[in-house]
């Protein structure tokens, strides 16, 4: 019989895994992959500009392999690099007026999904579920 520890190892990895192949489903429709959407959808949302390498580490691979994607945006006219001017080495990436847009429409449906799929789940046991994940996000950063 697994621990819960365990239990929870796969039910957190299937969950995650369910989730983003759902979504993913749903975002077919503007040709675009799921990493592609998730850099999109990180680049949008942050603050500042993001250089490939956090970019990388946000969207959760390794620096090598998010060239060829940022390539395949700039190549449809979704984002640009923009060398930073501190230091000519780091590649900042940014979204262009197209990408934005694309971002929009992501955003739209991911809602709807969203909406979709936590219909049925009290807010009050989402928001426990929400602080229980970002302890176990920052317990895992931490180790």
């Amino acid at each position: 019989m697994p621990t819960i520890e365990e239990q929870f190892s796969v039910v957190l990895h299937n969950s995650a895994h369910a989730y983003k192949q759902a979504l993913d489903r749903r975002l077919t429709d503007l040709s675009v992959s799921q990493t592609g959407w998730m850099t999109i959808a990180f680049i949008a949302r942050s603050d500042e500009p993001l250089s490939q390498i956090e970019l990388a580490k946000r969207v959760g691979v390794e620096p090598p392999s998010m060239v060829p994607m940022i390539d395949r945006l700039v190549r449809h006219g979704l984002v640009s690099r923009q060398p930073s001017t501190v230091d000519k080495r780091v590649m900042f990436v940014l979204l262009t007026k197209s990408g934005a847009a694309l971002y929009k429409k992501i955003q739209i449906e991911a809602d709807r999904f969203r909406a979709t799929l936590l219909s049925k789940v009290n807010k009050k046991d989402l928001n426990l579920i929400v602080k229980f994940l970002e302890q176990i996000y920052n317990a895992a950063e931490s180790i």
